[in-house]
Formats: structure tokens, C-alpha cells, sequence
């Protein structure tokens, strides 16, 4: 939200109109408000006497568009310290990702008690420990693959080093031979 440089005076100088005309009236309001009741909300009081008032309608314009504004990151900072309490030593991403959706559930039904236990819920908790099975034969295959493809791969380069070698070898044994025939011709020829 921005404002002018103009409509900044008009804003400033109904707010002490404001604070000087409407506040007195509220004063008993303002001074007996309290904000951990369920049923008080500080947006219906400003509304009450600010909204009603012409002259106050551009401060009110403010005010409403302060009161929409996000409180901060206490939802954010709620989930943090609900990660803290529920991670542990050497937890896996999927296994902290479904801890946390059981607790979301628990916390959004208002406690374990009220957790609807369904067919579908009693047929997946019994073939838990089948798909826990499965998933480690899965890894075990995996990392056999894994395995394999690394032996795979260090033959090849072994394989690859072996030939660069040969080449090597081979260009050494050209170059020896051509030197050593040069050398018999000097000798032969001396």
C-alpha cells in the first residue's frame, strides 16, 4: 500500500482530530480491552470509531490495511518447533515428512482420541511391515546396482588406463627400434 506525499498531511491531521475528538469518548473501551477474550476484536472497536465518522475515512483506510497485515512468522516458527520435537537421529526425509502429516492430522482432529480409525486405515497399518520389506529389498537392490556399475565402471577406466599404457609402450619400442637401427648404421658405417 502507498500513499501520497499529499494524502500523508490529510492522514496525519485526522488522526489528531482523532485522537483528540474520539479517543476521550472510547477512553472506558479502549482502557477495559482485552485482547485474550475470544470475543474481542480490536478492528470491530476502531470500526465503531472511525468507519462511522467522515471525517475519519482516510485514517480508517489505514488503519483497515495495518489490520490486514500478517502478524509475523509465528506459523512458521510453530512448524519449527514442531519439527524439533518430533525428529530424531538419523531420520529419513519421507519418514520425518510422514511423522509430521500424522502429527498435522492429530493436532487438526484435537487430539489422538479423535482420529477416525477406518477399514482402510487398519488394512494399511497391517501390511506396514510387508511394504517396509519391500522397500528394503528395493534399497538392497539399488545399491547392488549401484555396485555393480561402479566395478563396471573402474574396469573400464582399468581397461582404458591398460591401453593408453600399450600405446605408450608400443610407441617407446618404435622409437627404440629406430634408434638402435640408427645406431647400427653409425656403427656399421664408422
Amino acid at each position: 500500500m502507498q500513499i501520497s506525499e499529499g494524502k500523508c498531511d490529510d492522514i496525519k491531521h485526522q488522526f489528531i482530530s482523532f485522537l483528540d475528538d474520539e479517543v476521550p469518548k472510547y477512553s472506558s473501551q479502549l482502557d477495559g480491552f482485552d485482547h485474550t477474550k475470544e470475543d474481542s476484536h480490536i478492528e470491530k472497536l476502531f470500526h465503531q470509531m472511525m468507519a462511522s465518522k467522515q471525517c475519519h475515512e482516510k485514517v480508517w483506510f489505514v488503519v483497515k490495511n495495518v489490520l490486514i497485515l500478517s502478524h509475523g512468522q509465528a506459523s512458521v516458527e510453530r512448524g519449527f518447533s514442531t519439527n524439533k520435537q518430533i525428529s530424531k537421529e538419523n531420520l529419513q526425509e519421507h519418514t520425518f515428512v510422514a511423522l509430521r502429516q500424522v502429527h498435522d492430522h492429530i493436532k487438526s482432529v484435537a487430539g489422538a482420541i479423535n482420529v477416525e480409525i477406518t477399514k482402510k486405515l487398519i488394512l494399511s497399518v497391517a501390511s506396514a511391515r510387508q511394504k517396509y520389506m519391500a522397500y528394503l529389498d528395493e534399497q538392497k537392490r539399488k545399491k547392488e546396482k549401484q555396485v555393480v556399475s561402479l566395478k563396471r565402471k573402474s574396469l573400464l577406466e582399468e581397461i582404458e588406463d591398460l591401453k593408453t599404457k600399450k600405446k605408450r609402450l608400443e610407441s617407446d619400442s618404435a622409437e627404440l627400434a629406430k634408434s638402435g637401427d640408427e645406431f647400427l648404421r653409425t656403427a656399421e658405417d664408422s
